[in-house]
C-alpha cells in the first residue's frame, strides 16, 4: 500500500507539471543553425510596470500574473517600463549574440536553472569600455545550450527616432555578426580613403582657382564618411569611444547637416545666383532651414524629423529641375551634375524615412548605404570632370572677355589718336590699324581742307572780279560768274551739311521723327530729281514699281539716305546706269539700289561703311568727305533696319536697304 501511495501521488504530480512543460516547449524558440535576425514576436512575451510593484527579484522570482503576447505591432510608451521574456535554445552548442532592441535604458538577465541570474546593462549610454562587445549597439554575448535558457529583458525609453523598431530583438550569429562587421569596416574603410583622395583633390584645385564652389564640395565630401560612420556605429567604435551621448544623436544631426551642404554646393556648383535667381533664393533658405532644424534632434522632435525630409525633398527637387533647365540651355557642365546626382538623389528622399522609421533598413532591396556611398562615389568622379568642363567653360569666357577689352582699347586708342607702342606681337596688329586710321584721318583732313578751300578760293576770286569796278563785265558774264558763286556755295554748304551729320552720328543726337509713309512713292520722287544728272551723262535711272507700300518712318532722313546712294552711284557709273526696286521679305521692305559703275574690291566691302573710307578711280578721290555712307548706315539703324551690299570690280554694286513697316 506504501508504494502504491507514492506511486500515484507522482502520477498526479506529473500530470499537474505536464501543461506547463508542454507551454515551456511551446513559447521556446529554438535557434536554428543557420538563424541571424530579428525573433518572431510570437515568442515573446511581455508586462507593463507603469510603477515600482515589482522589484527586478520579484520579477525573475517568477511573476505569472500580467503578462501578455508580444504583438508584431506594438505601441510602447516612453515613461512606462517594460519587461520581456523569452526562452531560447539551440540546436548547436555555439556563442549566439542578443540585441535586446533601440531602447534607451535596457538591462538583460539571462539563465539556465532559473536561480543563478547573469545581468548585463545595454543602455544606449553604457561607454564602450563597458561593453562586452564593442559595436554602437549593446549587445551581449550568450552561450545557449541546447537545453535552453531563460532571458528577460527590462526595458523603457526609445532611443532617438526609432520608436517603430522598439520592439524588435535581434538574436545573431556572433561569427557572422564579427565578419559582417570587418567586412563594412573594409568598406568604408576604402570609402573613407577614397573620399579623403577626392577631398584632397578638391581643396588642392580650391587653394589653386580660390573658386567657392570646390570648397563647398570638399565640405559635403569629407562630411559623408562622418555621416556613415555615425549611422553605423563606427563612431563610437573609432571616432568617439568617450562619448555615447554623442553616437546616439550625431547620426540624425549628420543626416539634416549632409544633405544641407550637398544642397548648398549644388546651389554653387550650378551658378544659380547668376543663371536662376528664384531657385538660388529658394535652395539658400532650404539650406538656412536644415541647419536650424538639426538641432531639434536633441529634443526628440519627431515631427521636425519629417519636416527636415520635406524640405531635403524640395531642395533635391530645385536642383534636379534647375539643372535639367540649365542643361537644355547650353551649359554642358550641368548634366554632369544630372549623371551625377541621379542615385544620389534616391537616397536624399530615402534617408530621412528612414529616420523616421517609415522605412526599415532591413526591409530594402539593396544596402542603402552602400548604394548612397556608390552614389557619392559616382557623384563625385563625375562633379569632378563637370567642373573641369565648367572651368574650360569660364577661361574660355575670360579669354573673350580679355578679347573683347583688347578690342575696345584697340578702338578707344583709334578713336582717340593715342599712339600705343607695342611691346609684344598681340599688339603690333592694333598699332597698325591704328597708324592706318592715323594715316586716313591725316588724308582726310587735307581731303577736307582742300574741298573746302577749293569753292572757297573760287567764291573769292570770283566776287573780286564782280567788285573790281575796273574790270567791265558784261550782263551775260557777270550773270555766269554769279552763278558759279551759287554753285561753289552749295558745294561748301553740302560739305558742311555732311561734317554736322557725321558728328551727330557719333553723339547720336539725331531724333527721327516717324510717320506713315509711302515708301514706293516717297522713293520715285527722289529718283525723278536725279533724272537730269542721269540724262547728262547719257544713263539710264529705272524707278521703283508704283504700287503704294506704308511703313512707319522719317520721312527727311530717308531722303537724305536715298540721295546719298543714288548720288553715289551716278558718280560712279560712266556705262549702263542705276536701277531702284522695293522687295517684300517677312513683314519687312528692302529697297535695292543697283548701278554699273566700277563696283567695289571684296578687300574693301568690310570697311565701305567706315568713316573716312572712299574709293578711288583712276588713283583720283572723288569728291566729297568720304562720310556718305556712314552717316546711312546711322540713320537706317536708327530705324530699327539694315544696310548691306553685294559688289564685284568692274560690274557694278548693288546697296539694299531693310526697313521694317512698324
Amino acid at each position: 500500500m506504501k508504494y502504491k501511495a507514492v506511486f500515484s501521488y507522482l502520477v498526479v504530480l506529473i500530470g499537474f507539471l505536464l501543461p506547463f512543460e508542454t507551454m515551456a516547449k511551446k513559447n521556446e524558440f529554438a535557434i536554428p543553425a543557420d538563424f541571424h535576425g530579428y525573433l518572431d514576436t510570437q515568442f515573446v512575451e511581455y508586462i507593463e510596470q507603469s510603477d515600482a510593484m515589482y522589484t527586478d527579484t520579484q520579477m525573475l522570482s517568477g511573476v505569472k500574473n500580467g503578462w501578455k503576447q508580444l504583438p508584431q505591432n506594438s505601441q510602447f510608451k516612453t515613461d512606462v517600463t517594460y519587461w520581456f521574456k523569452l526562452r531560447i535554445s539551440s540546436v548547436k552548442h555555439a556563442h549566439w549574440i542578443l540585441s535586446p532592441g533601440f531602447w534607451h535604458q535596457s538591462k538583460i538577465y539571462y539563465s539556465v536553472d532559473q536561480r543563478n541570474w547573469n545581468s548585463v546593462d545595454t543602455s544606449v549610454f553604457q561607454p564602450l569600455s563597458k561593453r562586452q562587445i564593442k559595436a554602437h549597439l549593446p549587445l551581449v554575448r550568450l552561450e545557449v545550450p541546447s537545453q535552453g535558457m531563460d532571458v528577460f529583458i527590462k526595458v523603457s525609453g526609445f532611443r532617438h527616432g526609432r520608436e517603430a523598431d522598439a520592439q524588435y530583438i535581434q538574436i545573431l550569429d556572433e561569427i557572422k555578426f564579427l565578419n559582417q562587421q570587418a567586412e563594412e569596416q573594409r568598406i568604408q574603410g576604402g570609402y573613407l580613403g577614397f573620399s579623403i583622395g577626392l577631398a584632397g583633390f578638391h581643396l588642392v584645385l580650391w587653394f589653386w582657382f580660390r573658386e567657392r564652389t570646390y570648397l563647398w564640395l570638399v565640405v559635403a565630401i569629407s562630411s559623408s564618411p562622418l555621416f556613415f560612420h555615425a549611422f553605423l556605429g563606427f563612431g563610437l567604435t573609432n571616432l568617439w569611444p568617450s562619448f555615447p551621448v554623442w553616437n546616439e544623436y550625431s547620426a540624425s544631426l549628420l543626416a539634416a547637416i549632409v544633405p544641407a551642404l550637398y544642397l548648398r554646393f549644388g546651389e554653387s556648383y550650378l551658378n544659380l545666383r547668376a543663371h536662376i535667381k528664384v531657385a538660388h533664393k529658394a535652395v539658400k533658405y532650404v539650406f538656412y532651414a536644415l541647419v536650424v532644424s538639426s538641432v531639434a534632434v536633441f529634443h526628440q522632435a519627431s515631427n521636425w524629423l519629417f519636416v527636415q525630409s520635406i524640405l531635403t525633398l524640395a531642395g533635391a527637387l530645385i536642383l534636379l529641375v534647375s539643372s535639367i533647365h540649365l542643361g537644355l540651355r547650353g551649359y554642358r557642365y550641368a548634366w554632369f551634375f544630372v549623371a551625377g546626382s541621379s542615385m544620389l538623389m534616391v537616397s536624399l528622399l530615402t534617408w530621412p524615412f528612414i529616420e523616421l522609421g517609415n522605412i526599415k533598413i532591413s526591409e530594402l532591396p539593396i544596402s542603402i548605404v552602400n548604394f548612397t556611398q556608390f552614389a557619392c562615389a559616382w557623384q563625385g568622379v563625375l562633379l569632378a570632370l563637370g567642373m573641369a568642363e565648367q572651368m574650360q567653360s569660364m577661361q574660355q569666357t575670360m579669354l573673350r572677355q580679355e578679347l573683347a577689352s583688347e578690342k575696345q582699347a584697340v578702338k578707344y586708342a583709334q578713336q582717340t589718336r593715342a599712339l600705343i607702342q607695342a611691346q609684344n606681337q598681340e599688339l603690333e596688329s592694333s598699332n597698325r590699324a591704328l597708324k592706318e586710321l592715323d594715316d586716313l584721318k591725316d588724308e582726310f583732313l587735307a581731303r577736307t581742307s582742300h574741298e573746302l578751300n577749293t569753292p572757297l578760293n573760287g567764291i573769292i576770286g570770283l566776287s573780286q572780279i564782280l567788285l573790281d569796278k575796273e574790270v567791265d563785265l558784261k550782263e551775260n558774264e557777270r550773270q555766269e560768274y554769279l552763278e558759279l558763286i551759287a554753285s561753289r556755295g552749295e558745294h561748301l554748304k553740302e560739305l558742311v551739311f555732311e561734317l554736322l551729320e557725321f558728328v551727330k552720328t557719333r553723339k547720336e543726337v539725331i531724333n527721327l521723327y516717324k510717320e506713315p509713309i509711302d515708301i514706293a512713292s516717297h522713293i520715285n520722287k527722289i529718283v525723278l530729281t536725279f533724272m537730269p544728272q542721269a540724262e547728262s551723262k547719257g544713263l539710264y535711272l529705272q524707278n521703283v514699281e508704283s504700287v503704294p507700300v506704308i511703313i512707319n518712318a522719317d520721312p527727311r532722313r530717308i531722303r537724305q539716305v536715298a540721295t546719298i546712294l543714288l548720288d553715289n552711284a551716278l558718280k560712279y557709273t560712266d556705262q549702263g546706269g542705276v536701277a531702284v526696286s522695293l522687295e517684300h521679305t517677312n513683314g519687312d521692305i528692302n529697297i535695292h539700289i543697283q548701278d554699273t559703275g566700277i563696283g567695289i574690291g571684296e578687300e574693301h566691302l568690310s570697311t565701305i561703311f567706315e568713316p573716312f573710307i572712299q574709293l578711288k578711280r583712276n588713283d583720283r578721290t572723288r569728291e566729297g568727305a568720304g562720310l556718305g555712307l556712314s552717316i546711312c548706315k546711322h540713320l537706317i539703324e536708327l530705324h530699327g533696319g539694315k544696310m548691306s551690299i553685294r559688289s564685284k570690280v568692274g560690274k557694278g554694286s548693288t546697296f539694299t536697304i531693310r526697313l521694317p513697316k512698324r
